[in-house]
């Protein structure tokens, strides 16, 4: 048999099984870019509210689904770090600065992963380019107050006012 006929032979053969590793291999590789994208596309939509819980989830993601992409990773170890040094001064100016420097770092963080996930962004519309309501920013001051004070109610820190009215005392005044 001619060496064309083994050739022949041996290429119907392994046709299928290279067809179906090729198959695999691209498979993951949409899973890994869709798990990039997501994690991308979670972090765009929750970046008015860097402190939700999605957002938070979003961001501890980063290392397992773009661990070959050193860049983004670089990115997010500063603002790791960043965010890891606790904010406890009281000065305004202060905490105003910390504020300031990991929404940099957020920013450069989008910026990398944007890149990776195929997207422009110039920095102005990753920085502004969001939508979060007065409303929303209320409503999480009202909660947090409220949370604050119950907790403070329990914990003995502050009392329940209450006032005592004598129910007859205002039937007597009328007559």
């Amino acid at each position: 048999m001619p060496i064309s006929d083994w050739l022949m032979i041996t290429a119907v053969l392994l046709a299928p099984v290279i067809a179906v590793q090729v198959q695999k291999w691209l498979e993951r590789k949409r899973e890994a870019q869709n798990r990039k994208t997501g994690i991308f596309f979670t972090l765009m939509a929750n970046r008015a509210t860097p402190i939700s819980s999605e957002y938070v989830q979003a961001l501890n993601m980063i290392d397992v689904a773009f661990y070959r992409d050193r860049d983004v990773r670089e990115a997010w170890s500063i603002l790791l770090d960043h965010l890891n040094k606790k904010n406890d001064s009281n000065d305004n100016a202060i905490a105003n600065a910390w504020v300031d420097q990991a929404n940099g770092f957020r920013l450069k963080l989008l910026q990398e992963m944007a890149k990776v996930c195929g997207y422009e962004f110039n920095a102005v519309n990753l920085k502004n380019g969001n939508y979060y309501p007065q409303g929303h920013g209320k409503f999480e001051e009202e909660v947090t107050a409220l949370r604050q004070g119950v907790i403070a109610l329990l914990s003995g820190e502050k009392a329940l006012p209450v006032t005592i009215q004598d129910k007859h005392a205002d039937q007597n005044v009328m007559k």
